[in-house]
């Protein structure tokens, strides 16, 4: 025999019964749709993406002017891309904006945040520390110049305060400044403060910035998601200010940084100029010489030369040593004073500075976003370290190499100045003097130059990035909320539910579901399925031979042909495993429908402990069957005709004290003997078979067994038991029939017996609402369960 200890699933049929509770799933459907509806109208704000772009502008080179170039570095667009999602930018951006607070009106169902259209405004006391962010301080306008002010949604305090009246308490300090003179009487408004860092991070968080138009493309695209679209663009236009502002300044600081090593250069050789121009000048006064001799004149001249050779190489040995202990000694290199502006041509010098620069660059910006061990930065450490030694090192060769030129020149300059001192006195005198002077002339002159250049090259200096299209609010699109995913899981919640209920019903459910659920269990066959009676009489088939229950009767009388053949007369015991399985009911119409076929039936009640068929067919208990086996009555005196010609009964007569030694009594084979020779059926109406042992002795007689279970009340497991008494051979010839299935389970596929669906066997009442027969199939199926 079969036995499956675990019950799988029937997906086919929990779809079809799914099917049966089609309205269920419109209502769920209905509600959960509607919830959607009124949370995306009610309940949430849309959300805008605001978009505006940028160009990354290539290299462009001014003609006369090659250190200019240095100004203008091919701009890297991976990098500019981080730096405008930089912490820094974000930061410098906020401080021009007004959004460290937020404005809030309270609505009936939501509140509504305000921009730039609150009639109040506050001003927070920036040189206060301990200000409170994020906590809501609530204003209810009390009259046109005061309000009431309660902090946190619990309303920790609740003071009257005047507009323009500064209010400082423990963790706050700010003034509410009026706008609007109408203000709105028990309007009830609250604010947050924000923390400018927070708010920072928050922002750059937010912002996008992807490549447009390809990889060849020098646009950025610059994006943002708000509730308002208003302040989104505010903050778009400001950011791409500050970035184009702050790329500026950076371009400026490289030429600032020339012009003041240049001036701190300069003050020193001013001096010594005025110091020189003086002396010269009392010298020619007081010896009245106002030029040298022919012979001088010559000697002073490749002097002359000398000298000013000599302060070119001074200027840059300075520049040299400026370098060396610049990039020794600071970490952050984008200042450093580049080689070309001072008239420095040297290729790997100029190299090796740009690259470190650019390097420097490239960690600010990308350290700006990074946090933690990166690996990218680490490399980046790396390479400026390299590039660090190299440069130095480089340096150190270069200081070396004009001291030795310094040093040559200071040599040719010794062997003119023992010519000149040849010369008198006087015009030797004169000859060192206008050396110091012209020195000092070359040097100042030189340096001027220089600073006139980096002057011109900052005030020609231009943002190497320019705004393409600002951010506009009709540009705006919403992204948010996303309906169509929000209603899309409406429907999957609006089904899941009722689905989920259905199969958490089925998966726990151990009644019989299904004819199948029975092949699965045992091998007992089935055959015949009876279907739900609406009245309230076990008489089904008697008062009404044209239903669909009678036309079931009559299929379970033609296969009761197959069954035992060969007996002319048959004996058939019904049982169930517990009470309340219709047995009795089975019994009954079944004798009624055989009766009516012309067969000669009798119905015996032999359930004496609890005896009902008497009550059916109003008859008087007060005989029966435990009378007869007790030997107070005759046969004769406990067989009662019905009102179906053929069908005669007996009923289980009183309850005795010992029905289970009463069944045993020889009486019982007499009267089995008799009725074997006076009717061709005799249907027995036994004890559960689950309960007592009585129904195993009257099987001892039976030539069919009948086993009756009850649609969606019998326990699946039970069967187990009676697959049991079939394999130890207590019960034979053992069939089944179902009953009580209801006329919409038929669709399930039980696929046996008639059933009234479509009212061929007798009038259809008028149909009920669908949610009335909702309503009685759960609560018959609960009950069932």
């Amino acid at each position: 025999m079969k036995k499956r200890e675990d019950e799988s699933i029937d997906i086919k049929a929990l779809l079809s019964k799914a099917y049966q509770y089609w309205p269920l799933f419109a209502l769920s459907l209905f509600l959960s749709l509607g919830y959607a509806y009124l949370y995306i109208r009610y309940y949430t704000e849309p959300h805008y993406n605001v978009v505006s772009t940028i160009l990354i502008k290539p290299n462009e080179k001014i003609s006369g002017f090659q250190e200019i170039d240095l100004f203008r570095q091919d701009k890297k667009k991976a990098n500019e891309m981080a730096i405008l999602k930089s912490y820094e930018i974000a930061y410098k951006t906020l401080l021009q904006l007004e959004f460290s607070v937020s404005y809030f009106h309270k609505g009936q169902v939501r509140d509504v945040e305000l921009y730039q259209s609150t009639p109040f405004k506050v001003i927070i006391d920036t040189s206060f520390k301990k200000q409170a962010y994020n906590v809501p301080v609530f204003i209810n306008i009390i009259s046109s110049n005061d309000f009431k002010l309660a902090i946190g949604n619990a309303g920790e305090l609740n003071q009257t305060f005047s507009f323009g009246e500064p209010v400082k308490l423990e963790n706050l300090s700010f003034t509410v400044v009026k706008l609007d003179e109408n203000l709105q009487i028990a309007d009830h408004y609250y604010f947050k403060l924000h923390d400018p860092a927070n708010l920072a991070i928050l922002y750059r968080n937010k912002l996008q910035v992807t490549n447009s138009g390809g990889k060849e493309s020098s646009i950025l695209e610059l994006s943002t998601v708000g509730n308002n679209i208003q302040r989104e663009c505010d903050y778009l236009n400001k950011l791409t200010e500050v970035y184009i502002q702050n790329g500026l300044e950076e371009k400026n600081q490289i030429a600032s940084n020339t012009i003041n090593f240049i001036d701190s250069q300069l003050a020193s050789i001013a001096a010594s100029l005025n110091n020189a121009e003086t002396e010269l000048e009392s010298f020619r006064r007081n010896n009245k010489v106002m030029d040298i001799s022919s012979a001088a004149t010559s000697v002073f001249a490749k002097l002359d030369e000398l000298e000013s050779e000599k302060a070119v190489l001074l200027v840059k040995d300075k520049y040299y040593h400026y370098v060396l202990d610049y990039v020794s000694n600071n970490k952050d290199l984008s200042g450093v004073v580049a080689p070309s502006t001072m008239g420095i041509d040297d290729p790997l010098l100029n190299s090796l500075t740009l690259n470190l620069v650019e390097l420097n660059r490239e960690k600010s910006s990308l350290g700006r976003n990074t946090t933690g061990n990166n690996p990218f930065l680490n490399s980046l450490e790396i390479k400026i370290k390299n590039s660090k030694e190299a440069l130095l090192e480089n340096v150190k060769n270069i200081i070396n190499g004009s001291r030795i030129s310094i040093e040559d020149i200071e040599k040719r300059i010794v062997k003119l100045e023992k010519e000149v001192s040849n010369l008198p006195r006087n015009e030797r005198d004169l000859v060192d003097i206008q050396r110091r002077f012209n020195l000092n002339d070359h040097l100042y002159n030189y340096l001027l130059e220089k600073k006139a250049e980096s002057g011109i090259a900052k005030a020609s200096n231009i943002p190497d990035n320019r705004i393409v299209e600002r951010a506009r609010s009709f540009n705006a699109f919403q992204v948010g909320p996303k309906t169509n995913m929000i209603y899309s899981n409406a429907i999957l919640v609006g089904l899941s539910i009722p689905l989920g209920f259905l199969f958490l019903r089925s998966y726990f459910n151990n009644k019989i579901q299904s004819k199948k659920s029975i092949e699965e269990r045992t091998d007992i066959p089935v055959i015949g399925i009876v279907g739900h009676n609406d009245n309230f009489s076990n008489l089904a088939v008697l008062k009404n031979p044209k239903s669909g229950i009678a036309e079931s009767f009559r299929s379970i009388r033609i296969n009761l042909q197959y069954l035992a053949p060969d007996k002319e007369k048959k004996i058939i015991c019904i049982t169930s495993s517990i009470s309340g399985e219709g047995k009795t009911f089975t019994s009954i119409n079944l004798a009624s429908i055989v009766a009516m076929s012309g067969k000669k039936t009798i119905l015996i009640g032999a359930d004496l402990r609890k005896p009902k068929i008497f009550e059916d067919f109003g008859l008087d208990n007060s005989s029966g069957l435990s009378t007869y086996l007790a030997g107070k009555h005759k046969l004769e005196q406990i067989v009662f005709k019905t009102q179906v010609e053929h069908l005669d009964i007996i009923s289980a007569g009183p309850v005795p004290p010992n029905p289970g030694e009463l069944i045993l009594s020889s009486r019982l084979n007499v009267l089995m003997d008799e009725l074997k020779l006076r009717y061709d059926y005799i249907i027995i109406d036994t004890p559960p078979i689950g309960l007592v042992s009585d129904c195993f002795i009257l099987m001892k007689y039976s030539d069919i067994n009948l086993y009756i279970v009850r649609h969606k009340y019998t326990e699946i497991k039970l069967l187990d038991k009676v697959n049991g008494f079939v394999n130890d051979g207590k019960i034979s010839n053992m069939s089944i029939i179902i009953n009580d299935l209801y006329n919409n389970d038929s669709k399930y596929g039980y696929g046996y017996g008639y059933y009234d669906s479509f009212g061929y066997y007798e009038e259809k009442t008028k149909s009920e609402g669908f949610l009335n027969r909702i309503y009685k199939k759960i609560i018959k199926e609960n009950n069932a369960s």
